[in-house]
């Protein structure tokens, strides 16, 4: 890959590739280090400081620092390199600094731009053909045709160019193709071709050893031989657990990168678990993880996986998963995913609408009889805001799970009405579609509203939007702060205080969590209700407490 790296960084590269401990890493990355600060200090020649940069940043950085920090040494090295005219060292780094805002969960607008800057760089096949493997990659991820100058043109023969690797036997260039085919399989959900290419990389993976690419090879091919963990023979299965534990290394070495991903794969392997819920704890960890690493590719493929594993046991919070995952590949760019699993959800929403509200507690069914019937124009307005959706939120919305595209919700079910001994039952009967909705709104106008019937639909407003809330929300404090809003307009309090009482029974000490007034609610560092007395009445509120607990005694 880079020419004229300094001896130091190979020490330390070697010692990383091997490394088992700790401690092996750590000393790998102090060589790193040694080297940079040689460069940095020391009046060296530009074409030795390129490829030292681009070494230091795609072999040794990652397994220690979060990916973004590698961008710093990739411009470093392009910098270097464009004062000695090395087109070689130069387009690799401007590829690999692109490949790495790929794995760090930038936008693939983003990282294509960057691909573009290596173009004008490209002079032979080779080279192009270097550049058009993740091209491709991307541009399969976001449903487009691959520009010309990228390697989509007809006089550019991609399978030429690996032929004329194979026949040099240009391994590492044989790992990359091999790696980014594996890469665009695991997303697209092939899983047979997906392993056929994991078990090219292996072939070819000594080549790579100690680059970034290793690290991601190895969690990758473990993904598919998970997903495929019932066919896998005996050599396979040592290798799964060789890839563990590397991963469960490099996971102490750089969280940032390494650590929900080891998690995933431990989710990934206790599926078949006794204890579905924590196993389904595992997944959020891991999702959560990599939403807190920003790593959107990574939370929408976890996300992915665990609505396939739940979609024969819970295909409701299938659904929900799958949405999420929908919803960050659209984050990420990845347009032909954002599609494909728009599809599967359509589907999804279509067969739950078919099977009617069997599944939802029965007291939905008779809460959803007393909500008006929405009349055409208004089908798209929020219940909860009288606002206008956009067909984004639409397609995510709990509230779409009321009715399939095209047909109004009492054109599907008849309302059950309140008395008792009756019941929900389906309209699709020999009856003409006129005379159905005929009865539909006979039973809606004979329905009169009461102060009950006004109560329930508040309640059922409020669980829809809290549903919301929780969904749309990844911080578990934004989450409460919205609860509360919630709580407070379906009460109609224009203050309203949140407070724990302690297990010491003896004292009986109150202490405020959150505190809302008017529109704004905020959280309160769990403090004693007698410091709070200026914004909360400390002695109703202990009052309150005592005279209850007295009426239980």
């Amino acid at each position: 890959m880079y020419s004229n790296e300094d001896p130091i960084l190979h020490i330390g590269a070697s010692m990383i590739a091997t490394a088992t401990t700790e401690e092996s890493m750590l000393l790998g990355f102090a060589y790193g280090r040694l080297a940079i600060r040689i460069i940095e200090s020391h009046v060296s020649a530009p074409e030795v400081a390129c490829c030292v940069y681009g070494f230091f940043a795609s072999n040794i950085l990652p397994w220690h620092r979060p990916l973004a920090d590698s961008q710093r040494y990739f411009l470093a090295a392009i910098n270097k390199g464009l004062e000695t005219y090395d087109t070689m060292s130069t387009s690799i780094a401007v590829i690999d600094r692109a490949v790495f805002g790929f794995f760090a969960g930038e936008s693939l607008d983003l990282v294509l731009a960057k691909l573009e800057e290596a173009i004008p760089l490209v002079k032979r096949d080779t080279g192009r053909h270097w550049l058009a493997m993740p091209a491709k990659m991307i541009h399969r991820l976001r449903g487009m045709e691959v520009k010309e100058e990228l390697g989509g043109s007809t006089n550019f023969d991609h399978d030429i160019a690996l032929l004329k690797a194979q026949e040099y036997r240009a391994h590492t260039h044989l790992f990359r193709h091999h790696f980014y085919q594996m890469l665009l399989a695991t997303f697209t959900g092939q899983t047979d071709v997906g392993l056929s290419h994991a078990k090219a990389c292996e072939i070819y993976h000594t080549s790579a050893g100690g680059s970034f690419f290793s690290g991601m090879y190895v969690f990758y091919s473990a993904v598919l031989f998970l997903d495929n963990q019932d066919t896998l023979v005996q050599s396979e299965q040592t290798l799964l657990r060789q890839k563990m534990d590397l991963l469960l290394l490099w996971s102490k070495t750089c969280p940032s990168t390494f650590e929900h991903k080891y998690k995933f794969l431990r989710a990934m392997q206790a599926r078949k678990d006794l204890d579905p819920l924590n196993v389904l704890d595992a997944f959020d960890e891991a999702i959560f993880l990599a939403l807190e690493s920003g790593m959107l590719p990574d939370a929408a493929l976890f996300a992915e996986q665990c609505s396939r594993w739940l979609s024969s046991s819970s295909p409701n919070r299938s659904w929900q998963y799958q949405d999420f995952a929908r919803r960050q590949y659209d984050f990420w760019g990845a347009s032909a995913k954002v599609k494909e699993l728009t599809e599967l959800i359509a589907i999804r929403q279509t067969a739950f609408s078919l099977r009617g509200f069997c599944n939802y507690p029965r007291m939905l069914k008779l809460t959803l009889a007393i909500l008006p019937s929405p009349s055409p124009k208004d089908e798209s307005r929020d219940p909860f805001t009288h606002r206008r959706l956009s067909d984004d939120h639409l397609a995510h919305s709990p509230v779409r799970l009321r009715s399939t595209p095209g047909n109004n919700f009492n054109e599907m079910y008849v309302r059950p009405s309140l008395g008792r001994g009756n019941s929900t039952t389906s309209i699709h009967s020999s009856s003409t579609d006129d005379e159905s909705r005929r009865k539909v709104s006979g039973l809606t106008s004979t329905c009169s509203p009461r102060d009950s019937d006004i109560g329930t639909e508040l309640d059922l407003q409020s669980v829809m939007r809290a549903s919301l809330a929780i969904q749309e929300d990844a911080q578990v404090q934004n989450i409460i702060l919205k609860l509360v809003r919630i709580i407070m307009q379906t009460a109609g309090a224009n203050y309203g205080v949140v407070m724990l009482r302690e297990q010491n029974l003896e004292k009986k000490t109150l202490q405020v969590e959150v505190i809302g007034e008017g529109n704004k609610v905020s959280l309160v560092d769990h403090k004693p209700l007698y410091l709070q007395s200026d914004v909360v009445p400390a002695r109703l509120c202990e009052y309150g407490l005592f005279s209850t607990e007295a009426d239980k005694g």
